[in-house]
């Protein structure tokens, strides 16, 4: 069996992931964040390194093993993250976007407590100045 792919754009040959065995034309996308291994889900121990933005995943047609096929112009799987998302990865090497995590709450935080204290530090000085000018002794 064998499948038609659209030759007018570039494709690569592959098999569908919850199968394997049929085969599937993937077209390459413009994706930010790529998967970086090849191997079956069900089977953790079949897994092997393939940066995907610089390849693709491929099966062995004669043992079924995974393969990493290597390429300047088709990238494999992956997924689109943009704005304030970034790219992260599973144990399995399959692409996710999260939310950044941001140190901006943080520093609103130090910024009003750093503001509170130099109001108190102003306010000290002014009262302390204020006591002193009260115990002067008049000549």
């Amino acid at each position: 069996p064998g499948i038609d792919c659209n030759s007018t754009k570039p494709f690569f040959c592959s098999y569908e992931e919850s199968s394997l065995t049929e085969p599937t034309c993937s077209y390459p996308q413009p994706y930010d964040c790529f998967n970086t291994k090849c191997g079956d889900p069900s089977q953790p121990d079949t897994f092997i390194d393939c940066p995907q933005s610089e390849g693709h995943c491929s099966v062995n047609a004669t043992s079924g093993s995974p393969l990493c096929v290597p390429s300047n112009s088709t990238t494999g799987d992956g997924v689109f993250c943009q704005g304030k998302f970034t790219c992260a990865e599973d144990s399995t090497g399959v692409a996710s976007c999260h939310t950044k995590r941001s140190l901006l709450p943080l520093w609103v935080v130090l910024g009003v407590i750093g503001a509170i204290a130099l109001v108190v530090l102003i306010i000290w000085i002014v009262k302390s100045r204020n006591r002193a000018a009260d115990q002067t002794p008049l000549l």
